[in-house]
């Protein structure tokens, strides 16, 4: 069973811009029961109610005077973000607020030097440095130096904020859980309950050490786009998954063309033959590595599709199946999207594509991720809108233990009102109600 290791409140943190009027700016949770409260004063962020926006006040008092006299209606996510690591610098928390572990904030690293050296990446904190320097009021500012600094200190460290159905709501910094390095296949695992993260093991009893490693990103990619993400980390991973040529080949893998059932792994080897039959593949690498990037590039779109992408997707889906194979980690992504989509909607989807995409990224996602987990709960959703459902007991069982390695019981975190079991506990019954 996964042990709870540490739980951590954020230093500074922010609700994304598109979910604002939906998330809670002091506890980071979405009550669709009823409407959130906007603040009267800025009129950008919304709370459950007193409580929370009470709580959140130390740091709003003086935001809520920035956003109120910003000419532009809300500034990016990054402004908001530095100018609550500001507010805290003014006052003193720097050096004063430590985490469990001791750090402080001037203890997370920056890597101001290779932001200067990344053209790209130096314009944007160009960018986001001449906004913010408009959007707060004077007092607050440091020279370019030290706020580059800051930048630095905030892009590295800084946690996507998971919501409901692993969705980012929000941004924070942990002074605490961001000492721990990156792996793609790591010993513990990163959740959310509202804007507080909980660290989990796999491994019974463990305790926190800065040893420990986690996922800055999701690994539900191939080792080539995985890395890519990693970039922004200054991070090349070298964890056993990154390691694992036969596991990343099978990642990239398209069809053989010569017997039913055969795959070519995609290395960078010349030819690409097949593991089963031992045919030589007439798609060369070249070729491969293009149709794997096109599915990537298509699912970065459908992240705000709309219903004509999405139709487009499911043809471009059932055309690319036919060169990809059944394991390749880009197709299975794009259908589990469509997946998602056809639930929402409330529309009838094939059985062979969703167990298609929940055998192969759970062969691909480490367990005890709560990734695998929503993987599980997406196809679970999606046959819940079918009459038969071959392999349903199965597919139950994978999620049962996929929810309790991840989260825990679902007892427990509906006892807390913890928001991500809650969801979990509804999507369970919704497919055990329309498959009785």
């Amino acid at each position: 069973a996964m042990t709870n290791i540490i739980e951590e409140v954020p230093y500074a943190a922010i609700v994304a811009n598109l979910s604002l009027e939906v998330v809670c700016s002091g506890c980071f949770v979405s009550n669709s029961s009823s409407p959130l409260s906007r603040c009267v004063k800025c009129k950008i962020l919304y709370y459950c109610g007193p409580e929370c926006q009470k709580r959140d006040w130390k740091l709003h008092k003086e935001e809520c005077k920035f956003m109120a006299s910003f000419s532009r209606a809300i500034p990016s996510a990054n402004v908001r973000l530095m100018a609550r690591l500001l507010i805290r610098r003014k006052k003193g928390d720097e050096t004063k607020v430590k985490a469990f572990n001791g750090r402080t904030f001037e203890d997370l690293m920056h890597h101001s030097t290779e932001y200067r050296a990344v053209a790209l990446i130096f314009d944007k904190f160009k960018k986001d440095a001449k906004e913010l320097k408009k959007y707060v009021s004077k007092e607050f500012i440091v020279d370019d130096k030290e706020l580059l600094k800051y930048y630095g200190k905030m892009q590295i460290n800084r946690f996507g904020i998971v919501g409901s159905m692993q969705m980012v709501v929000g941004e924070g910094i942990y002074l605490g859980l961001s000492e721990l390095d990156h792996s793609c296949s790591p010993d513990a695992y990163v959740r959310f309950r509202g804007s507080t993260a909980i660290l989990r093991s796999p491994m019974k009893g463990r305790v926190y050490s800065n040893q420990l490693t986690v996922s800055y990103i999701e690994v539900d990619a191939p080792k080539s786009e995985r890395w890519r993400k990693l970039n922004k980390y200054f991070f090349q991973c070298n964890c056993a998954m990154c390691q694992d040529e036969e596991k990343d080949g099978y990642a990239r893998s398209i069809r053989c063309e010569d017997c039913s059932f055969g795959i070519c792994r995609v290395t960078e080897r010349a030819v690409l033959d097949c593991d089963s039959c031992g045919a030589v593949s007439r798609v060369t690498v070249e070729n491969a590595n293009t149709a794997n990037e096109n599915v990537l590039d298509l699912n970065v779109k459908l992240w705000n599709g709309n219903a004509s992408d999405f139709a487009y997707a499911l043809r471009y889906y059932n055309a690319a199946s036919d060169v990809l194979s059944e394991k390749n980690i880009p197709l299975a992504v794009l259908a589990r999207h469509i997946a998602n989509y056809h639930f929402i909607h409330d529309k009838f989807i094939s059985i062979p594509l969703v167990h298609s995409f929940a055998d192969a990224l759970c062969a691909h996602i480490p367990i005890g991720s709560p990734e695998r987990t929503y993987t599980l709960l997406a196809a679970m959703a999606a046959l819940s809108n079918t009459q038969s459902t071959p392999g349903r007991d199965k597919l139950r069982r994978q999620t049962d233990e996929a929810v309790f390695l991840s989260h825990g019981t679902l007892e427990e975190g509906i006892e807390k009102g913890d928001e991500q079991i809650i969801l979990l506990y509804k999507l369970i019954k919704i497919y055990d109600n329309r498959n009785a």
